[in-house]
């Protein structure tokens, strides 16, 4: 989610974090093809969906926390990361 309120980034760093994240899964997508899990020779599977909008981050979880994202931003990521 690119930022907005009193940290907004200008329109050309908007453009260098997209650019950014791309370069980002390109590497993550060439590294999962290397990995194995143990002997059993099962691949590591990685999708990416980019998306750039307002979005809400918050620690969800009682047990076992982990840090999410909500809003229209991550449904549509998520959406062409499905259709990838």
């Amino acid at each position: 989610c690119l930022r907005n309120g009193p940290f907004s980034l200008s329109w050309q760093q908007h453009k260098e974090e997209a650019v950014n994240l791309v370069k980002l899964a390109q590497v993550l997508l060439e590294v999962s093809k290397k990995i194995t899990v143990g002997e059993s020779k099962l691949s590591l599977q990685f999708r990416a969906g980019l998306h750039s909008g307002p979005c809400v981050g918050a620690i969800a979880g009682k047990h076992r926390r982990f840090y999410r994202l909500f809003g229209d931003s991550v449904n549509t990521a998520a959406r062409m990361c499905q259709h990838a």
